[in-house]
């Protein structure tokens, strides 16, 4: 199943309850219409699959060292209109505002530490999960799909984590939100470092 993108409204970096991008619609193409009776041609739709694959990367890029900004700009976006660039924007950030929520929650339904790659992609498809309104079958089959083009034999794999968290979304969320990671979502070790050295105001700092 291919589906494309559109996006509905814009998502603020700083708001932690903003729902992300409505990722799910045909893009509209600025391209002239064909014929009449005609399907347009690929060119003029991005697959979510592809908005979600490229995310994956650009997130690790940033865990790499790269900014944000640049880890965008190196992705492959030939095809991508307005509405999928503003997607691959929004899961990118999106996923890294809430990082440590999502690694804690990837970590709770793998028993081993998945490819980087296929972990990465597991963050955008449960940030969509979590706060986006695009269908939930929708992320999962089109994650399913980014897993298969990685070509990282992990399809099964990203399919069953998606399901399980599924089941009980908010409750996965919740149970993030109990862990320090999930919290503030910073790594452990920085969070100690913080408290140990900044005493009383380690929270403040952390905000």
């Amino acid at each position: 199943m291919v589906c494309t993108v559109a996006i509905d409204s814009p998502s603020s970096p700083s708001a932690r309850t903003k729902p992300a991008a409505n990722v799910g619609a045909r893009a509209k193409s600025t391209a002239p219409p064909g014929p009449p009776g005609k399907a347009p041609s690929s060119e003029s739709v991005t697959s979510l699959a592809r908005v979600q694959s490229a995310a994956a990367r650009a997130v690790l890029a940033v865990l790499g060292g790269v900014n944000a900004d640049n880890s965008l700009a190196k992705q492959d976006t030939s095809g991508f209109d307005g509405a999928a660039r503003g997607a691959l924007a929004d899961l990118t950030l999106g996923s890294l505002r809430h990082l440590g929520e999502l690694r804690v929650i990837v970590r709770a339904f793998v028993r081993a530490k998945p490819d980087a790659l296929i972990e990465a992609l597991l963050w955008v498809a449960i940030y969509q999960l979590l706060y986006s309104r695009t269908a939930s079958h929708v992320i999962v089959s089109q994650a399913v799909e980014a897993a298969q083009m990685m070509d990282r034999g992990a399809k099964g794999f990203v399919n069953a984590v998606l399901r399980n968290v599924l089941r009980a979304p908010e409750e996965a969320k919740a149970n993030a939100l109990l862990s320090d990671e999930g919290q503030w979502n910073h790594p452990q070790w920085w969070i100690d470092r913080v408290r140990q050295d900044h005493g009383e105001w380690w929270e403040a700092i952390l905000r």
